[in-house]
């Protein structure tokens, strides 16, 4: 038995679909300019060999951003065969950089930080890794979180709105999502207690920088390491869970 449908009816199908699928271009194309930069790329050990096929987001996060970046995550992980998001940025708006690590974490991907990343490109650019601000929470939505080298370097801070004033409302916030986010209760109520000191560093634009070893050595963050060297004896001043819930 054929079934057709009606030419009539077939033509209002295919203009619904034509204008849905514009209406998705132009809203990706309207907040294109406006988002964070990606790029295939490799990121290196604590060996500075690159090996770790990636996919680097570079830049600050602005609103707008969560559209593309789930647009990108998909094409990356379902037609390039990339399962792994790394960042190089200072951070940005606090509600995207969230927004982010729930796709990341929908899309059941992976993150991670590097020290150096060597981009695919002609000339096999190297750059230089860093993560601060609302950048670090945007990692934990990795079902794995590889730390790739651990002289990395962490920056913390409070969050603050766009004049620059502090945004004390926003601190649950990112504990409602650190739960939603760390499916180890243990490790949750810890990395919940790092939020709470992040939120004693101030809130200008100037973060309390840690070494991603001193960082693990107190909190479950990453949850794939390099060898680990000889923790320094210098300190950002990080406090313990035990320390912080005393304070509290």
């Amino acid at each position: 038995m054929n079934f057709k449908l009606p030419l009539k009816r077939f033509h209002t199908l295919t203009f619904i679909a034509v204008m849905i699928a514009a209406l998705i271009f132009t809203f990706y194309r309207l907040h294109a300019k406006n988002s964070i930069s990606s790029e295939p790329a490799y990121a290196c050990d604590e060996k500075d060999v690159c090996h770790k096929k990636v996919l680097l987001f570079r830049g600050d996060i602005p609103s707008n951003s969560v559209f593309r970046v789930a647009v990108t995550l998909a094409r990356a992980k379902w037609l390039e065969n990339i399962n792994t998001v790394c960042m190089q940025s200072s951070g940005g708006v606090f509600s995207e950089a969230l927004g982010i690590a729930q796709i990341i974490k929908f899309f059941n991907m992976n993150t991670c930080l590097a020290l150096h990343y060597q981009l695919e490109d002609e000339s096999a650019t190297k750059v230089s890794g860093y993560c601060q601000s609302s950048c670090v929470w945007l990692i934990l939505g990795g079902r794995h979180r590889y730390l790739m080298d651990d002289n990395l370097v962490l920056g913390f801070h409070a969050s603050r709105d766009g004049e620059g004033e502090p945004v004390p409302s926003d601190l649950p916030i990112l504990k409602g999502k650190i739960m939603s986010l760390e499916d180890n209760a243990k490790n949750s109520d810890k990395l919940q207690l790092l939020a709470e000191w992040s939120f004693t560093q101030g809130h200008t634009s100037k973060t309390t920088n840690c070494t991603a070893s001193e960082l693990q050595n107190l909190y479950p963050y990453f949850t794939d390491l390099p060898p680990m060297r000889k923790p320094s004896d210098l300190t950002c001043g990080l406090l313990s869970p035990e320390e912080i819930k005393n304070r509290l």
